[in-house]
């Protein structure tokens, strides 16, 4: 038996934002070819994958219940298209110093906890 999952932590777009999105994905994969994207739904990604012991899971689900009551609402605002070249089409967001910020405190919090740290040196671009 796999001791260990392969989990991330990400932000999931209210209705109906989330139902274009999937529309959107749907016509992408129609015409290029990019059915992969249809396998997770709409999200921005915050905490990239990691493995973690699934015995450990219900630690990350009660750090996080504790997370969101200290986090505040935003809104981000899509401007387009941007890409990780050569397989990633993703919608691409003006900067947000609070979805910046959001990420950093988790990042650090979510070390304490789990004992991981998100990869050093990569910017956070949320997608």
């Amino acid at each position: 038996m796999k001791d260990k999952s392969l989990y991330f932590i990400a932000l999931i777009p209210p209705e109906p934002l989330r139902k274009q999105i999937i529309e959107l994905k749907l016509k992408f994969a129609e015409n290029y070819r990019t059915s992969h994207a249809l396998k997770s739904p709409p999200h921005i990604t915050l905490i990239p994958p990691f493995n973690f012991r699934n015995t450990e899971e219900k630690r990350i689900i009660d750090f996080l219940k504790i997370f969101v009551q200290t986090t505040n609402p935003f809104n981000v605002t899509i401007e387009g298209f941007g890409a990780f070249k050569p397989k990633v089409i993703y919608l691409d967001f003006t900067e947000n110093e609070l979805l910046q910020s959001l990420q950093m405190r988790l990042s650090e919090q979510f070390k304490d906890i789990s004992g991981l740290n998100v990869k050093k040196g990569k910017l956070f671009s949320p997608h």
